[in-house]
């Protein structure tokens, strides 16, 4: 009986063995498992980590141009609301005298110069031109409507060539 309990008791010993063999083996290879899947979330997240700088930097930028746009607009509407206010205005004295002025040179210079027409087709062209960028809301009215000599000595043309100076740089 005593073998026999020897039996047992190795035979036991054998199965715990093997079991115990068995259990290390299944958790080793959970381990390997758990190292790989560890190392694919870690890629997942050094994935996921670069697109949201990438989301950042494009927010950023779209945050960037809408505000120039934002504030390209605004010029534009404060530009058009002081040309609505210069032309809702009503001329004074001395305006409508300076037109007046303007009206009665042409008419004599239509007369005395022959040339003249053609020079002052150009003139009308040039000065739509720049009418239509008043319009647009890109250049200010009001220092624009009458002869530079009501707001100061400057030329016309000096101011001009300023201005296309500017919006070529």
């Amino acid at each position: 009986m005593q073998e026999f309990l020897k039996s047992c008791i190795g035979h036991c010993i054998l199965m715990f063995l093997i079991g115990l063999i068995v259990g290390c083996v299944f958790l080793f290879i959970s381990q390997i498992r758990n190292a790989f899947a560890k190392r694919d979330l870690k890629i997942q997240i050094k994935e996921l980590k670069s697109q949201i700088s990438e989301l950042h930097k494009i927010i950023v930028d779209a945050g960037v141009t809408h505000s120039s746009q934002v504030n390209e607009l605004k010029e534009k509407n404060d530009n058009m609301e002081k040309t609505i206010n210069a032309l809702n205005r009503k001329p004074n004295r001395n305006e409508l005298k300076t037109l007046y002025l303007y009206d009665k040179a042409v008419h004599i210079m239509y007369g005395k110069v022959p040339g003249f027409s053609v020079m002052w087709e150009d003139t009308l062209k040039e000065a739509q031109k720049e009418m239509e960028k008043i319009e647009s809301g890109k250049k200010k009215l009001f220092e624009k409507i009458f002869h530079p000599s009501l707001f100061g000595n400057k030329s016309i043309n000096d101011e001009t060539n300023q201005e296309e100076q500017k919006e070529n740089s």
